[in-house]
């Protein structure tokens, strides 16, 4: 919103009406001049009394969790006209609003008597009231005086809670970040209460914080690249966007850029790859046999002595020591561009030698075969003989990242050959082609068969490889770029193939580096090559229908991603998967003992312990997983082990879970087990604590306006007084009262360690008060609220405290369920469903959901709910169900501090 449509209020002037003879006396005309003289005085406190929360009618907001910039409406009775220069539409307080008579100026504002709609401010509070004020009149006669004031001050017709949710709308650097840079997020409705960002399940540093912009860096941490960036506010609103905060998959100096082998799920099947040699030919332009990244990763055929113009071998070829050129007839491999050399370092770079990338088969014979010129272009005649040539020197992977383009371009012949490597025990994978050449769509090879991705006869002898945009966040990479070529008839499987950073030949790179960004369906092709190469080190007895048969069955489903090319490019290879099928997959058992305090131990069976599965703790009632660190498990044996459960952990019903790498459940338990209520026992530490420390840690309303009448202070300046009322018995006197047990693990509020209560008379206490309200004695009457669930006490503060902690605590609740429990003062008796119903949440604060968030206190001892209403509604029901508490038994009550 523009800053010139927010003002503060201008002062209200008062006007006097005489009605006195013209026979007054001075002293009647001085105190007339004198009152009329000084109007802000006046207006000011008439302003504060048309702010008080109880002189304002409850209005409706289209909605009451809002964003900033958005239109919101307020409903409502006799607004007034649009033309009231005294009528305003306020944000939060008087600082922050619109006058009717500007509502036409500005584009989608409108004032009527029932109904205004305007603008969220970008700087408004992240909550609070949404205010109509309109003018008002009040008229005052003076008998004996012989005249009447009329004082003219701005009323709170009506007014409604409002609570503004976080928007991310940038983050920097783009598209990603490394992990020692900053990161710096912009949005809208941030607040100033510093809350929490996450990168993944990560807690990144903060070091700034404003309404509309966030800096952090990434927690040092850090193993693997994340997906998402998660704010939390200071009223617990979430927002998150795509990000990627790049870590590595090695110690390569590029290897942060290699995204595309994380999508996959190289990294994680690295840690089950086995170290047997495997030959991968890659038959293409040539490979540059001196790039630093790829020494020591070439195919030696040992049975030729080089140099020597003779074939030793009697292969028919003379030379061939690591490869041969068939398009010139000789053994010169000089690569014609930087496509083969960009094809061999996806699948076989160094990896781990602190220089450029990371490949993915570390024990890998890269057998170069040329047969293309430097435009690209061979023959089927060329492509034969080399595929032939690498079957028979004992490739098991052959990569074919070619493809043909048009119609009437599939060579039938090349069945043949792709047929003859595939009885030599060789899978080849053939690039699915690019598009069509004049539009650069993607071809239906179904109606017009490509060559030699048709060839491999969709999974039976080789496979057909189509390309995903890997950079598309929203998919999380899995739709089909637009370029690539698919068909059911052909395509088996696809892979990420958009901008894959590799090696090239600094010959043919366009600023001469031997590393580049290289995007089509050719580099998704060596993907699914190198983790075929990585299965057949895993398995070295596979065969090459084994070895499809496992990629094929693995493979990830994308259809839903992609609805129009749904069935026709196969799904996306999952390396992990691959390897995992192979070997036993860990399941859990058992666990105990299944009651457990937060702290202590769990001891876990399984039918066998892997590291590379994590253990998950899951709140049954929902909330964010719990997952455990290695430093948190102790190995016990093969089967069995100990985690530690976190100090923190909030009382509740959890289960336990077992994820794969790659994220998915493959086990858990459907029995759950619970941490019990837990209370702090050091009485020495809790009764030296003053309510004014918690009373610091909850924010106050920011307002220039201060609520009174008259004389007498309003609530939101001093503690409540208690004048009567019930009184607390000596802890000695109080019998063992357990309330009906929470709803198991409901999601709530604050977090902190807790130690276990030993003392039997604070736990008597405890238990006879949870859910109750407490007034201390002697500190005038200072309030607390017991929480039903944790049995920790929460300071309440003034009437804004109050509310707020409504808003936190607060369960949300149907307006079906919220009936079973009697409103107080209804003499209809509840049925025996519904006193249940009622007991089993005593004590208890519900939000209305379906009345935007109406709030009731459900009381623990008469069972029947009280509307808490606004702020003061809120304070005066502290005030009329509270029990007196004397600050010694209070002490035995642990608090709660909210972070």
């Amino acid at each position: 919103m523009d800053e010139t449509v927010m003002q503060r209020f201008p002062e209200q002037h008062v006007s006097v009406r005489g009605t006195h003879s013209e026979g007054k006396t001075a002293r009647q005309e001085w105190r007339a001049t004198r009152f009329y003289q000084v109007p802000a005085a006046f207006a000011l406190c008439a302003l504060a009394i048309g702010m008080a929360p109880v002189q304002a009618d409850a209005a409706t907001l289209s909605r009451d969790e809002l964003f900033a910039g958005e239109y919101i409406t307020v409903t409502g009775e006799n607004f007034g006209p649009p033309n009231l220069s005294t009528s305003y539409l306020c944000f939060f307080d008087n600082t922050h609003c619109v006058s009717a008579t500007s509502f036409g100026e500005r584009a989608g504002w409108e004032w009527s008597d029932t109904a205004i709609t305007g603008q969220v401010p970008n700087e408004v509070p992240i909550s609070g009231d949404i205010i109509v004020y309109v003018q008002a009149k009040k008229e005052e006669c003076f008998p004996n005086l012989g005249y009447c004031e009329v004082s003219t001050f701005l009323e709170a017709r009506a007014r409604a809670s409002y609570t503004i949710l976080p928007k991310i709308l940038d983050v920097n650097p783009k598209p990603s970040a490394t992990r020692n840079q900053t990161i710096t997020i912009t949005g809208t409705g941030f607040g100033d209460q510093i809350g929490e960002v996450r990168l993944d399940s990560y807690l990144a540093a903060i070091t700034s914080w404003t309404d509309g912009s966030i800096t952090v860096t990434p927690p040092a941490q850090l193993v693997g690249s994340t997906k998402q960036i998660r704010i939390t506010t200071g009223n617990a609103k979430s927002a998150t966007s795509d990000y990627r905060v790049a870590v590595g998959i090695s110690n390569d100096e590029y290897s942060y850029l290699q995204e595309y082998l994380e999508q996959v799920y190289v990294k994680e099947a690295w840690a089950l790859a086995g170290t047997n040699e495997v030959i991968v030919a890659v038959i293409d332009d040539g490979v540059l046999l001196s790039h630093p990244d790829l020494q020591g990763q070439f195919w030696r055929n040992t049975k030729e002595i080089p140099g020597n113009g003779i074939d030793d071998d009697f292969n028919g070829f003379i030379d061939d020591v690591q490869g041969y050129n068939f398009l010139d007839g000789n053994t010169d491999l000089s690569p014609k561009g930087l496509h083969g050399t960009a094809v061999a370092g996806i699948i076989g770079a160094v990896r781990d030698n602190a220089i450029g990338i990371g490949g993915i088969v570390k024990h890998v014979n890269i057998m170069p075969l040329l047969v293309a010129d430097s435009d690209g272009v061979t023959n089927s005649q060329i492509v034969d003989r080399a595929i032939k040539y690498a079957a028979d020197h004992g490739a098991s992977i052959i990569n074919l990242s070619f493809s043909t383009s048009g119609e009437d371009q599939f060579f039938p012949q090349l069945d043949a050959s792709i047929d003859y490597a595939f009885s030599k025990g060789a899978v080849v994978v053939a690039a699915a082609g690019n598009g069509d050449v004049k539009t650069g769509a993607g071809l239906h090879v179904n109606n017009f068969p490509q060559s030699p991705v048709c060839n491999t006869r969709r999974g039976t002898t080789g496979l057909g490889i189509a390309a995903l945009d890997n950079t598309d966040r929203p998919t999380g990479g899995n739709k089909i770029a637009t370029w690539s070529n698919y068909g059911s008839n052909c395509i088996s499987l696809s892979a990420p193939g958009t901008r894959l950073y590799t090696t090239t030949a600094d010959a043919y790179q366009k600023e001469g580096k031997l590393y580049g960004a290289e995007s089509g369906t050719s580099f998704a092709t060596p993907l699914v090559a190198g983790i075929a190469a990585l299965l057949k080190a895993t398995y070295p007895t596979m065969t090459a229908t084994n070895i499809i048969d496992r990629l094929l069955a693995t493979a990830d489903p994308i259809d839903e991603y992609n609805p129009e090319k749904a069935g026709h490019i196969g799904k996306r290879i999952n390396a992990f998967k691959a390897l995992a099928a192979g070997k036993p997959i860990p399941a859990l058992v058992s666990f105990s003992p299944h009651e457990f305090n937060a702290g202590s131990r769990l001891l876990v069976s399984l039918s066998l312990y892997d590291p590379l599965y994590s253990l998950v703790l899951t709140p049954v009632s929902g909330g964010s997983d719990i997952r455990f660190s290695s430093g948190e498990i102790t190995v016990v044996n093969t089967t069995e082990i100990s985690i530690a459960l976190p100090t923190s952990l909030l009382p509740g019903s959890y289960r336990l879970r077992l994820l794969s790498p790659t994220g998915e459940e493959i086990s858990f338990l459907s029995e759950s087990f619970v941490v019990p209520i837990q209370l702090v026992s050091d009485e020495s530490t809790q009764s030296k604590q003053e309510p004014s420390e918690h009373r610091a840690q909850i924010d106050e309303p920011s307002s220039d306006i201060q609520e009174q009448s008259g004389d007498q202070q309003s609530m939101t300046e001093s503690p409540i007084i208690i004048e009567k009322g019930e009184t607390v018995r000596p802890t000695s006197e109080i019998k063992s009262e357990l309330l009906p047990e929470a709803v198991p693990n409901e999601k709530v509020a604050g977090s902190g360690s807790r130690s276990v209560v030993t003392d039997p008379k604070a736990i008597s206490l405890i238990n006879t008060l949870k859910g109750r309200i407490l007034l201390q004695v002697e500190s005038k009457g200072e309030a607390w609220y017991v929480r039903p669930d944790t049995g920790e006490r929460v300071f309440m503060g003034r009437p804004a405290d109050a509310f707020q902690l409504m808003r936190t605590l607060g369960k949300g609740i149907a307006n079906v369920d919220l009936e079973r429990i009697p409103v107080i003062g209804s003499s209809k008796a509840p049925s025996v469903s519904e006193l249940a119903f009622t007991k089993k949440h005593a004590g208890k604060i519900f939000i209305q959901v379906q009345e935007k968030g109406r709030a009731w206190y459900v009381h623990p001892k008469e069972f029947r709910r009280y509307f808490l209403g606004r702020p003061a509604d809120a304070f005066e029901i502290m005030r009329r169900t509270g029990l007196g508490i004397t600050t010694k038994d209070l002490s035995l009550i642990p608090i709660q501090t909210f972070r």
